[in-house]
């Protein structure tokens, strides 16, 4: 607990550093945009924090973040729904996750040479899957498509994408916000400040799933024990490949 204050100390030292150090970090458009990338960031770090937590580490996240992007678009593209899209990117993440996990276990290999040779082959996939559509994509900014979302949303009327309003919702994940203040009935110069952008929601969601899932289950009481002595946890009768490989999963 001491080692958690202390870390909170020291983030929101700097965070009043930077709100001191430049009038526009006070601003309310900046305080909107930092707050939606700690959420879609932090996301990212719950599912690191399993691996880390068994005592491996993952380098490709960034990577496999990347190629499920690409994906996803490729997936619209050709018109499938926004939530199938979705499940089918979960489901190749989650591919690679047991890929990694059975190479680690069952291949004894090291999980910084693993993750490692992921990064540059999920990387090298990603760039070759828009070695076209990148000129395309960049056509379309020129014209004066500012925003990835704007491109997503009118793109969808070429592709095929039968319901945009399932389009709209989906997008509502990552650029909407959750009127808090306006549901307070706050005035105008209040209200804003406290309207929270969804990644930020997602993310207080997740890590209440995430503290509950490694605090009151055996999974997460094995996950501890396969991190702190994995040979102990084995000699425990823990299937210390099984949960490991999980790990890599999530």
């Amino acid at each position: 607990m001491i080692r958690i204050i202390g870390i909170l100390v020291v983030v929101f030292t700097l965070y009043a550093l930077l709100m001191m150090s430049d009038p526009q970090a006070r601003s309310l458009e900046n305080h909107i945009n930092l707050e939606r990338r700690i959420g879609e960031w932090g996301v990212l770090t719950l599912g690191v924090g399993f691996v880390i937590i068994t005592g491996g580490i993952d380098l490709s996240i960034g990577s496999v973040v990347c190629l499920a992007a690409v994906g996803f678009g490729l997936f619209l593209e050709n018109g499938f729904n926004p939530y199938i899209g979705a499940v089918l990117v979960l489901i190749v993440s989650a591919f690679i996750g047991w890929i990694h996990g059975v190479l680690i276990t069952k291949g004894n290999l090291q999980p910084f040479i693993v993750t490692l040779c992921g990064l540059f082959i999920y990387r090298g996939l990603a760039q070759l899957l828009t070695l076209i559509k990148f000129k395309e994509l960049g056509q379309k900014f020129s014209q004066g498509w500012d925003t990835p979302g704007r491109v997503l949303r009118d793109s969808s009327r070429d592709v095929g994408i039968g319901d945009r309003q399932d389009l709209d919702a989906f997008l509502f994940l990552q650029r909407g916000n959750l009127p808090l203040g306006d549901w307070l009935g706050l005035p105008d110069s209040i209200g804003p400040w406290l309207n929270i952008p969804m990644p930020l929601v997602l993310l207080f969601f997740l890590a209440v799933v995430a503290t509950v899932f490694l605090h009151q289950s055996v999974f997460g009481r094995y996950l501890y024990a396969l991190g702190f002595n994995e040979q102990a946890a084995k000699y425990a009768g823990i299937r210390t490949d099984k949960y490991k490989t999980i790990a890599y999963i999530l």
